[in-house]
């Protein structure tokens, strides 16, 4: 809709048009959400600050501290947050991810997406998710979460929310119309840690060996703000070979 890039710049009235059909399609737009709607869609693009600084640039305690807190206040915790303790779970996520996420809930609220967390950091020992070796998740690094309040998958709102989060630094890489991960968020276009990235040496089945280490090797692959803003709207073709059902293990305790 807007320009990735971090310059200025309206959308192209084709994109708007088609947007606005599919909005007045779903019956979304009217009322009190069509001006929030076009004020979306013409508001310039800008990345935050216009960061495109390196990520080893600090970050304040008293920032990350107020983004823990806003996080935790605005979730809606799922089974392995509820287990673990939601303060727990959002600790663990990587700071840089935790601002990032916090500012692109601030801007969705604004608009009239109520959205949060319901899953964040999740110990392999959990045993949840879909990846068959626990230790494939970005989850078990606190390099991802998943969102609820964004709409349905390829609905506007979820198109919404994933140029909102870009705008941050905030990448949701299968895309708006992935059936079963269309509110899986995360800093990085890494989707696999492979066993041979060093990421594997920071936790056990546990948690983390220590947050310092975990967050620090996480440095590796979190994007920049501008990058993560390119990346929006970009999907790979086998993603759209995704099963069409989604199994919501994160809402309920694992099967024995």
């Amino acid at each position: 809709m807007t320009e990735p890039s971090g310059r200025q710049g309206r959308p192209a009235p084709a994109l708007v048009t088609a947007a606005l059909l599919l909005a007045l399609g779903v019956g979304w737009v009217g009322g009190s959400n069509a001006y929030r709607f076009l004020e979306f869609l013409y508001k310039p693009n800008r990345l935050p600050g216009g960061d495109t600084s390196c990520l080893t640039q600090s970050r304040s305690s008293t920032e990350l501290a107020e983004a823990r807190s806003y996080l935790i206040q605005t979730a809606s915790p799922g089974y392995t947050m509820v287990k673990q303790g939601s303060e727990l779970a959002i600790e663990r996520l990587h700071p840089e991810f935790a601002i990032r996420l916090t500012k692109a809930l601030r801007e969705a609220r604004d608009y009239g997406l109520h959205a949060g967390i319901f899953s964040a950091y999740r110990p392999p020992a959990f045993g949840v998710g879909r990846f068959s070796d626990k230790f494939n998740s970005l989850h078990a690094y606190g390099l991802a979460a998943d969102l609820y309040g964004i709409g349905r998958p390829g609905s506007v709102e979820a198109l919404w929310w994933h140029e909102i989060a870009a705008k941050h630094g905030v990448i949701c890489p299968y895309g708006h119309h992935d059936k079963a991960e269309w509110n899986h968020c995360q800093p990085t276009g890494l989707k696999v840690v492979s066993a041979d990235n060093l990421l594997r040496e920071t936790v056990t089945a546990d948690g983390p060996v220590s947050l310092e280490a975990m967050f620090e090797a996480g440095n590796s692959v979190v994007e920049t703000s501008a990058n993560a803003a390119d990346t929006v709207g970009r999907t790979h073709p086998c993603d759209e070979l995704r099963s069409e059902r989604r199994v919501m293990t994160d809402l309920a305790p694992p099967k024995k």
